[in-house]
């Protein structure tokens, strides 16, 4: 090995490029091509080529040098103020102190709680509805079976953390939802407080589910449901904006695209109120989606069909309020994993139907099969 480094730096070929390469260095061609060789990667690094394929985070930065964020800490102080002022509104008033009482009950005391709510409107509309009109054998008896069952649960004291570490479907889900953040412990110093407070949160609850017993039996089942959903999902996301998109995941193949839409519209402005708690942060990817449900605003404004446009408008809004809430309530990795769940029970319901339907050869709207080519298939509907 030794003898042919010696022959090759001995060669003339090795010597004359060499010497050629002696001579480049030292030329003015070589310098110049070196000058425009920096100057290129000069421009290179400070292009926006460079930047679509560097991994350097410029975009938060670009976004925190932009005019808009400079006018916005301007702004902030005013809506932090009026957001302030309606959180103090609505902490202060009884109702949603209530709905936080039975939340907290709720954990304490799951089937308690449940029968309180269940009982009182479930034997109220039977009582009217065996009054004032008739009831199937078969309903009749559905119903008194529920009306003992939710009666038995009222002499039920079991925590709800207990119920779930100790059953056998509860335990993975125990594993799934356990956090640091565990409200049971502020739930538990809550009702040892005062015995009191307990009596008239259970009162209040026999009240107001009395109540939705007489409602349920005098009002169509659209209006029910309607009210229901105003009266006591809205300050339950209030209070916790993550029912809210939970509740979408598992509303999504049963409920019409209005209701969707509802309740996508009281997680965004809860998770608004809640700013503070949430610390809200606008990311770089929100800025294109932005962006995109701007311009679609703009085409549907000049849009030559503007009506049919603008319905389609809302969907676009309705998915980006969704997309800005669930980038700020999946940080919890709980509130995902949640979502998640009831997004897979729901598919699966919706599954299991459509089995049931083939099989027992449910009627179907006849534009959802081609019974020409397909005369044996049965299809399940859904909103997914």
């Amino acid at each position: 090995m030794g003898e042919l480094g010696q022959w090759t730096q001995n060669s003339f070929i090795f010597n004359t490029a060499l010497l050629l390469s002696r001579y480049y260095n030292d030329s003015f061609v070589s310098q110049i091509i070196s000058i425009l060789c920096k100057r290129l990667v000069t421009i290179y690094k400070t292009s926006l080529i460079s930047r679509l394929f560097s991994a350097e985070n410029w975009e938060e930065r670009a976004f925190d040098d932009s005019l808009f964020i400079r006018i916005f800490p301007l702004l902030a102080p005013l809506g932090a103020g009026i957001i302030d002022f309606i959180n103090n509104i609505a902490e202060q008033s009884i109702f949603i102190r209530s709905i936080a009482a039975v939340e907290k009950e709720i954990l304490i005391k799951p089937f308690k709680t449940i029968s309180l709510i269940l009982f009182p409107a479930l034997f109220i509309s039977t009582a009217l509805q065996a009054m004032l009109s008739s009831f199937m054998p078969s309903v009749l008896m559905l119903r008194l079976v529920i009306l003992v069952v939710t009666f038995l649960m009222y002499f039920v004291e079991l925590p709800f953390k207990l119920l779930v570490q100790n059953s056998f479907v509860g335990q993975p889900l125990f594993r799934l939802w356990n956090n640091k953040n565990d409200q049971t412990a502020e739930a538990n110093n809550f009702i040892s407080q005062d015995k009191r407070k307990i009596n008239t949160t259970h009162g209040l609850l026999a009240v107001v589910s009395g109540v939705i017993g007489v409602l349920y039996y005098f009002l169509p089942t659209t209006t029910f449901a309607k009210l229901f959903g105003i009266v006591i999902l809205g300050p339950a996301i209030y209070l916790q904006p993550g029912i809210g998109v939970a509740a979408i995941a598992f509303m999504l193949p049963f409920t019409q695209t209005t209701y969707i839409a509802a309740v996508a519209g009281l997680t965004f402005i809860s998770v608004l109120l809640n700013f503070r708690r949430l610390e809200l942060k606008i990311t770089g990817m929100m800025i294109p989606v932005a962006l995109f449900t701007i311009l679609a605003a703009v085409a549907a404004v000049f849009s030559v069909m503007r009506s049919e446009s603008l319905n389609s408008l809302q969907l676009f809004i309705v998915y980006f309020i969704l997309f800005y809430s669930s980038s700020v309530l999946f940080k919890e990795k709980k509130i995902f994993r949640t979502s998640v769940l009831l997004f897979v029970v729901s598919s699966l319901i919706v599954a299991l139907y459509g089995i049931y339907q083939y099989f027992i050869k449910i009627p179907t709207a006849i534009a959802w099969v081609d019974i020409s080519q397909f005369p044996e298939l049965t299809r399940v509907y859904s909103t997914m």
